[in-house]
């Protein structure tokens, strides 16, 4: 009888080990796949962050860069852009922005709200109004994303010429003329960048 309470004592014994083994393995594997998912989140971040920057470079070059926006650094952030804009940029970042688009000078002006004479006219150091500081920025942050996510200048010219079914087979450079509409082409264009097509 002492015999065999000797016995289950033991296999309750054993058994209260294994489990609290098991019950530690499981708490070692949770903290180790808590670590792994929380580096790779950081690893997500940081890669998204260079992704952000490559495309606020770009933006900043087609606006001529730091020699024309007079920054110690080209804008990243949204906060960035917020006060380039309030500061406003100059008129020879419009004569790069039109250089580098492509977009003719006629069109440029009527996208800005002004005349082609009286654009021509204004000196190449002088800055623009906000609004047309606004929307000439938004202009180039749209074809810097475009050039990323269509991966060449030339490919993001034939998208903005073409009809594109999601956009009512209207062209994207219909809708340059407000910033919602370019705001709509920058959505459309972070869809085609993950796959999603409408």
């Amino acid at each position: 009888m002492a015999e065999t309470k000797a016995k289950e004592s033991e296999i309750d014994s054993n058994t209260f080990e294994t489990k609290n083994k098991g019950n530690s393995a499981v708490k070692i594997l949770s903290k180790v796949e808590k670590r792994r998912a929380f580096i790779k989140a950081v690893i997500r971040k940081k890669n998204l962050r260079k992704k952000e920057a490559l495309v606020s470079v770009d933006a900043g070059t087609y606006l001529g860069g730091k020699k024309n926006l007079t920054l110690k650094a080209l804008p990243e952030t949204e906060e960035d852009y917020i006060q380039l804009i309030r500061k406003g940029i100059s008129k020879k970042s419009i004569d790069h922005l039109i250089e580098t688009t492509s977009i003719p000078a006629v069109v440029m002006a009527e996208l800005l709200e002004t005349t082609p004479r009286k654009l021509a006219a204004i000196k190449p150091n002088t800055l623009m109004e906000k609004s047309q500081s606004e929307k000439a920025v938004s202009i180039a942050r749209l074809y810097a994303l475009g050039e990323e996510v269509l991966e060449s200048k030339d490919e993001f010219q034939k998208w903005m010429n073409g009809r594109v079914p999601s956009l009512g087979n209207k062209r994207p450079k219909e809708f340059l003329d407000t910033t919602s509409g370019i705001q709509m082409l920058m959505d459309e264009l972070n869809r085609i960048q993950h796959g999603v097509y409408s």
